[in-house]
């Protein structure tokens, strides 16, 4: 069984389980049933991630491809009018939206996904009969991503593993760093934005000759930025989390690093 939930103040390395939260026994009309739902679930998350997948890449190549003909995107009369210089000013802020909607739908969908069908492999098995699979938090009002007025009453997160192991809790980390506000769902959307319009753009213009290798290289250096923003900032994906669980042992545990001490101030009083 896994240790009982209790306040740390050092790091848990996550070598055994720990529990997310109170443990309790649930009913045996409950453990039979689970599996059905979270397969039912899986299947649901599953869907929406793929259809997730398909929008924030697919969608956008397709749609102008079956617009722009054979004489491609450069081609199009969109691109040969006299306010064509408004692309300038607009064209960024699409790469911005679409790149941080893209970050949003993807994460989301993928640790939903990924926490559906572990819960789901966890109702097989009879090891876990005897414990809550998974647990739901209240994020706080405007916590989370959701619709306005979720930023007066809060939105509910579910699919949470109760039972937390370093497995999971990389499930965890990806659930909420899709669905909590965060600083790299901006800045690391902001670049994968430009990194893909800007692909998608040169690839239906086409880009030829030297514009072609050009574009290549550049497309290659976003991709080199988008990748070391994402290693400089993975000391930050594990603090994303609901206001809920900053006492929990979700917290206090692997990959997380304990809160850094603030120095006193040595300075002494001036002698009189």
């Amino acid at each position: 069984m896994a240790r009982s939930a209790t306040a740390r103040r050092t790091i848990d390395p996550l070598t055994r389980p720990i529990m997310l939260g109170r443990d309790i026994e649930p009913r045996v009309a409950a453990v039979l049933l689970r599996p059905f739902g979270y397969l039912l679930v899986s299947i649901v998350w599953v869907v929406l991630f793929l259809a997730a997948v398909a929008t924030a890449v697919v969608a956008l190549p397709a749609a102008l491809s079956g617009t722009v003909g054979d004489a491609g995107l450069g081609a199009s009369p969109a691109f040969h009018r006299y306010d064509t210089w408004m692309a300038f000013i607009v064209i960024p802020l699409v790469m911005a939206v679409l790149g941080c909607v893209g970050y949003l739908l993807i994460l989301a969908s993928l640790g939903n996904m990924l926490a559906a069908l572990t819960l789901f492999a966890r109702s097989l098995r009879p090891s876990f009969r005897h414990e809550r699979l998974s647990a739901s938090i209240r994020a706080a009002g405007g916590e989370a991503v959701g619709p306005s007025t979720t930023a007066v009453t809060g939105v509910s997160l579910s699919l949470l593993p109760m039972r937390l192991t370093r497995w999971t809790k990389l499930v965890m980390m990806v659930q909420f760093n899709g669905w909590v506000v965060n600083g790299p769902m901006l800045s690391i959307g902001s670049v994968w934005g430009a990194l893909y319009i800007f692909t998608v753009g040169w690839i239906l213009w086409p880009a030829t000759g030297v514009g072609l290798v050009v574009c290549g290289v550049v497309s290659a250096a976003l991709a080199g930025v988008l990748l070391w923003m994402i290693w400089q900032r993975r000391s930050v994906f594990p603090t994303v989390m609901p206001g809920a669980l900053e006492n929990s042992p979700y917290r206090w545990s692997w990959p997380n690093k304990p809160p850094v001490a603030k120095k006193r101030d040595r300075r002494t009083m001036p002698s009189s």
